[in-house]
């Protein structure tokens, strides 16, 4: 039995990357090179290996480009993967050129080389800097937080992203479809006017976004007596847009942690310089008091009073959570991407996290709030394919009063539910549409679903599926009753539906 253990933890630590010496031979090692169809290296290329079969629209998306978040950059085209042994499928990208997908077999300890040439795709590539007010070009470090938005001219949702996402490589590189554009500089710097432009296929093109002058917001945090708070104050400014309900924002009372910024001596805050609009400030004094100013608009007229708001709600206490993260064999998952999701009772959304564990599996989460309930969703990611290897989660209310929690999870490997719509007599039933999710982790019906859609022979696929928690199901296929229910996991699954 001992041995058994041993061997089991062996495996799961390899899954996860983390390989200890003696198998490191076990791994295959495979160099690739990425080239335009000319020969010459691609620019800004990525790999991603064995890519998510329900996400297989990489490259330009909604009109921009954007590698996938776990791809492996290739600088200059090349890049070294260290692989399991077995069969793989890659997907190989880079700007301005379409995706392509090999596959290969990998023995172990195998050293292998696989060129991948590209045939470029129509767009135009666009790189835009900032400019001050005297027209010079800002360094990139200084701008590489600087969100730009891009609005088709022909209609359709404007883009919006920070110079700096494009990594290293690439910054402030836009790849777009052929057309008309309209460029707008947003925060935190606004620009001075959005700037149209024309691009024709195979385009490279320079853009200069000159900054505008904008507007300081400037605010003084108040006590419940009336006096500025001279301990310092978390704050946030909310730019509100048109269908939002201030009253909402304001009670929704987001969570503001250490990383916010904070009040002066005095209690002021300074903010900007933002673009025009409406805006809310939310801001608290952790473990005392909390409040929200009045809609305030900008540019502020000239003569217009100063802007002060009181601190009038009670404000929960915070605490430390430090999470010591084990596999499913108990091995420590040590230095690995962390996907968190964490639900708070009365705050919402959900707030989205991604963190890496320490050398010894721990996780540290600091500004939680006391006396409310508090659920974390975590997945641990692989580093080449970006898939979970391991999923788990707990449920926890923190006691007033409380510094620091201490939780040791134990994560579980995630299954794979290939499931088939089945009606009468078992046979197959499609096409149609299901939605679903994990039920919440105290047992309630989850409240955001997921869709995806399944043809006439009523196969669907459900990946990296946490086997401890029950799914709820949504079905509706032609012909038949609408299917509502919470089911066990399983790897295979049938969904049973009734004729009309």
């Amino acid at each position: 039995m001992r041995t058994s253990r041993c061997f089991v933890a062996v495996l799961f630590a390899a899954a996860l990357g983390a390989v200890q010496p003696a198998v490191a031979q076990e791994h295959a090692t495979l160099a690739l090179e990425i080239v335009a169809q000319d020969g010459a290296a691609a620019v800004d290329a990525w790999a991603l290996v064995d890519p998510d079969p329900l996400a297989r629209e990489l490259g330009v998306r909604a009109g921009v480009y954007a590698p996938p978040v776990a791809a492996v950059r290739a600088t200059e085209g090349r890049c070294t993967l260290r692989l399991a042994p077995g069969r793989h499928t890659i997907a190989v990208g880079a700007l301005g050129c379409e995706t392509r997908r090999r596959q290969l077999t990998l023995a172990a300890g195998a050293s292998a080389r696989l060129r991948v040439s590209l045939r470029r795709r129509g767009v135009a590539t666009v790189r835009v800097h900032v400019l001050d007010r005297a027209g010079r070009a800002l360094p990139v470090s200084a701008t590489a937080r600087c969100r730009v938005a891009i609005e088709p001219a022909a209609g359709g949702d404007a883009i919006e992203r920070a110079l700096g996402e494009a990594g290293e490589d690439a910054p402030g590189l836009f790849a777009l479809a052929p057309g008309d554009y309209l460029f707008e500089l947003r925060e935190p710097l606004p620009g001075a006017v959005p700037v149209p432009l024309h691009v024709e296929d195979g385009d490279a093109r320079e853009l200069g976004l000159q900054i505008g002058h904008g507007a300081v917001l400037e605010a003084q945090v108040l006590d419940d007596e009336g006096n500025p708070v001279s301990e310092p104050v978390r704050y946030r400014v909310v730019r509100l847009e048109p269908r939002d309900d201030p009253e909402e924002v304001a009670r929704r009372a987001e969570l503001l942690g250490p990383d916010a910024p904070r009040t002066d001596e005095d209690g002021v805050l300074r903010a900007g310089p933002l673009p025009s609009g409406r805006y809310v400030v939310l801001a608290r004094q952790p473990g005392r008091a909390r409040g929200a100013s009045p809609v305030l608009r900008l540019p502020r007229r000239a003569g217009a009073e100063p802007v002060s708001f009181e601190l009038d709600r009670r404000d929960y206490g915070e605490a430390e959570l430090t999470l010591r993260l084990r596999g499913p064999d108990g091995v420590s998952v040590a230095q690995h991407p962390v996907q968190i999701t964490l639900a708070i009772r009365g705050f919402e959304p959900p707030v989205r996290l991604l963190r890496e564990s320490s050398a010894e599996g721990r996780l540290v989460l600091p500004g939680l709030p006391a006396e409310r309930a508090i659920a974390l969703e975590l997945r641990v990611l692989d580093r080449v394919g970006g898939r979970a290897v391991a999923v788990g989660g707990l449920r926890l209310v923190v006691d007033e009063g409380t510094e620091r929690v201490r939780r040791r999870i134990v994560l579980r490997a995630p299954i794979a539910v290939v499931g088939t719509v089945v009606g009468f007599a078992r046979r197959p039933v499609g096409p149609g549409t299901l939605r679903w999710a994990p039920v919440e982790l105290d047992g309630t019906r989850p409240e955001r679903l997921e869709t995806l859609h399944f043809g006439k022979d009523g196969r669907f696929v459900l990946p990296e599926v946490d086997p401890a928690r029950k799914l709820y199901l949504e079905v509706d296929a032609e012909r038949h009753r609408p299917f509502r229910a919470t089911l066990e996991p399983a790897a295979e699954l049938e969904v049973p539906v009734s004729p009309r």
